[in-house]
């Protein structure tokens, strides 16, 4: 993974290449998660050198920096349930006609067991070397036998 350099107010930020977590440095502190709202609007993005130059050596990020790929943090988590909110609140209100020619269907139903898709992969010629490749992996979506 890359890790990209910046400065947010005068501290200075370490954040993953896809900008889905970063980490900002406080002295007396130490090393801290930073919102990713902070990151996207109000960090400044410096190359390696400026870095080092403005900053030095800094102590070791935290063992569990650059783990999760995903920030977890509430205020994000808060931020996706909004926008969740607001986007399925919009899309509900458009009129069906708008709703066919977007392709805006309800999923249908779970009504195949896992038995039964088993048992039309193993029967489709296409699908065998698919279903050969995938031994051992759950079918997503399956409803469970039984």
């Amino acid at each position: 993974m890359m890790i990209g350099y910046g400065i947010f107010e005068t501290y200075p930020v370490l954040f993953s290449e896809c900008r889905t977590e970063a980490w900002w440095y406080v002295e007396g502190v130490g090393w801290q998660p930073l919102e990713l709202w902070d990151l996207w609007h109000a960090t400044h993005e410096l190359s390696e050198s400026e870095f080092e130059q403005m900053f030095g050596q800094l102590p070791p990020l935290p063992s569990t920096a650059f783990r999760t790929g995903v920030s977890d943090r509430p205020r994000e988590a808060k931020l996706r349930q909004q926008l969740a909110a607001l986007y399925g609140s919009v899309l509900d209100s458009y009129p069906p006609e708008w709703k066919e020619a977007l392709g805006l269907r309800p999923a249908p139903p779970i009504t195949t067991t896992r038995e039964e898709l088993e048992a039309k992969l193993k029967a489709n010629p296409r699908f065998r070397q698919a279903a050969n490749a995938a031994d051992g992996v759950i079918i997503v979506g399956a409803k469970p036998s039984g």
